[in-house]
């Protein structure tokens, strides 16, 4: 049996992320998690993006999403001064279809509304379409997943974080610490950190409620594409430039697992890419699934569990997985260690699910 102080089961960008942030803090950690081809993370298109259906600025989720954006340049410096990866973070989202009729003074913060002929000076290769004015979102973004995951195995393994690329099937509670057992071996951990994406349901002897549901999303790359200088979003989806490719997303589908991409996929990205750029299907390739951990309210969960406060929550994060992760690993490894996390989680908590499940 192997001892820890940390557990994370996920290794997905939330599990990575909080694994190396209970790491930096000098804590031994094991990963475990077997990365499934349908992960969230192997299709995200690596948006930064709180001003899109923002919530109102005083509303304290809208401050958490929006501090978890401003976090991201310092904390990829500190990666890469720690790894020598770089990572590519692109700053500035184009919202194309914005609602109408609102003021400036309804803007997020560091947003401003462009005319068209503004738009068609700073993107020339869009489609113009009809669109009267559009928004410029100057400290939204996204970064670029590959290397980002890249980054954060480097980061793991100079800290000497054991991976164990198996699933975890349950853990048990006790005395000398919480047991997680796995078909490879078991693990004893002080802590215990849950970060499995929309797999969090599936181990047993955890109480939190069905809360987390699977949303199958498919985004895709689009050969001989233009470049663009910003993520665009418009016709139903988006682009987001990558370094050497365009990426179009994405679809949504509550289907539970079924991994299958199917004609549907296809076709919804490729009329998101005709809308745009006037696109030929035929140029779409490299599709990829994954499975949006998705919460009722579009919120994550970031908790230490109601049962038992050694086991701490980190997951649901929607469509802000990318966005939401190392603000939320901060305060996962806060809790861990029994101090105030650096951001308010009032609205993550599991308790606004309704009561725990029972234990399988």
């Amino acid at each position: 049996m192997r001892a820890a102080d940390v557990a994370v089961v996920g290794d997905g960008i939330a599990g990575l992320t909080c694994a190396l942030a209970c790491a930096r803090r000098g804590l031994d950690v094991v990963v475990v998690g077997a990365r499934s081809i349908a992960a969230a993370s192997r299709a995200s298109a690596g948006v930064l993006a709180p001003s899109l259906a923002a919530r109102p600025a005083d509303d304290p989720a809208q401050r958490f999403l929006v501090a978890a954006r401003d976090a991201w340049p310092a904390w990829l410096e500190a990666l890469e001064e720690e790894t020598g990866v770089r990572v590519p973070l692109r700053f500035g989202v184009l919202e194309l279809d914005p609602p109408r009729g609102e003021g400036s003074a309804a803007l997020p913060q560091h947003s401003r509304r462009l005319d068209a002929r503004e738009l068609a000076e700073l993107e020339p290769a869009l489609l113009p379409g009809d669109r009267p004015s559009a928004l410029l979102h100057e400290r939204d973004g996204a970064d670029e997943l590959e290397p980002l995951l890249a980054a954060l195995d480097v980061a793991l393994a100079r800290r000497k974080v054991h991976r164990l690329a198996a699933g975890a099937r349950a853990v048990e509670g006790g005395r000398e610490g919480l047991v997680v057992d796995t078909p490879a071996e078991r693990i004893v951990a002080r802590h215990l950190v849950l970060a499995g994406g929309a797999w969090s349901g599936a181990m047993s002897g955890v109480s939190l409620p069905p809360a987390v549901r699977p949303v199958a999303g498919v985004t895709a790359r689009i050969r001989g594409a233009p470049r663009l200088r910003y993520v665009v979003f418009g016709a139903g989806g988006y682009l987001v430039p990558l370094s050497d490719a365009l990426l179009v997303g994405a679809t949504s589908r509550d289907v539970g697992f079924d991994a299958r991409i199917i004609a549907e996929d296809r076709g919804e990205l490729a009329a998101v890419a005709d809308a745009l750029l006037g696109s030929d299907p035929s140029r779409l390739g490299d599709h990829r699934l994954g499975f949006r951990p998705m919460t009722s309210d579009g919120l994550p969960i970031i908790d230490r569990d109601p049962a038992d406060e050694r086991i701490v929550h980190a997951t649901g994060y929607s469509r802000n997985g990318v966005l939401v992760a190392p603000l939320a690993a901060s305060c996962v490894a806060a809790l861990v260690a029994g101090e105030r996390p650096p951001a308010s989680l009032a609205p993550f908590g599991v308790a606004r699910f309704g009561p725990p499940r029972a234990s399988r």
